[in-house]
């Protein structure tokens, strides 16, 4: 991969590499859970907004 990035970020080139390689490296797993992780914060960050709103609703009442 830092072959990869190292040729991207000199010359700019556009590199395919065969899906095998990435299944390889685990990257979509690693990608995968990444993205999950995100999601459950952005949620978790929702809710307590949203909690944060009603208590403040309930007590302006």
């Amino acid at each position: 991969m830092n072959m990869l990035f190292e040729g991207l970020k000199e010359k700019g080139s556009m590199i395919i590499v065969p899906s095998s390689a990435l299944d390889t490296m685990n990257l979509g797993s690693i990608a995968g859970l990444a993205a999950m992780s995100q999601a459950t914060l952005d949620k978790q960050e929702k809710q307590e907004k949203q909690e944060k709103q009603e208590k403040q609703e309930q007590k302006n009442t």
